[in-house]
């Protein structure tokens, strides 16, 4: 397979943190103990929203998936570091399902972009 556009690794960071167990918040991950680690480890389980981004990043066309993320943060206001904190508030949602919002968000600027090989 090709390189991957900042959509697909957008949508890759996003279904690590889709399901609950799959996020994390204070820390870019945490091992299977809860205890922090890289986005990168092999022990990493659980990721916040700007973690999974750096999990994934690395093999895109154009922006990364973090970069990505930081463009549709942005047009909320939202500074970056807070995707860790679970501080981010979008329209009322509780931290992880507006950190999805975000998600997919940044998944639509990409694709209307066309960011693509």
């Amino acid at each position: 397979m090709g390189l991957k556009t900042t959509a697909d690794l957008l949508r890759e960071a996003r279904d690590l943190i889709t399901p609950f167990r799959g996020w994390t918040q204070g820390e870019l991950a945490r091992d299977a103990h809860g205890r922090p680690c890289s986005p990168n480890s092999p022990a990493a389980v659980c990721w916040c929203g700007t973690g999974a981004a750096m999990k994934v990043d690395g093999k895109a066309v154009g922006e990364s998936a973090f970069h990505g993320l930081c463009r549709a943060a942005a047009k909320h206001n939202i500074i970056i570091p807070r995707l860790n904190d679970g501080g981010v508030t979008l329209d009322g949602l509780p931290p992880h399902e507006a950190i999805l919002r975000l998600y997919d968000e940044a998944i639509a600027l990409a694709e209307a972009n066309h960011d693509a090989p």
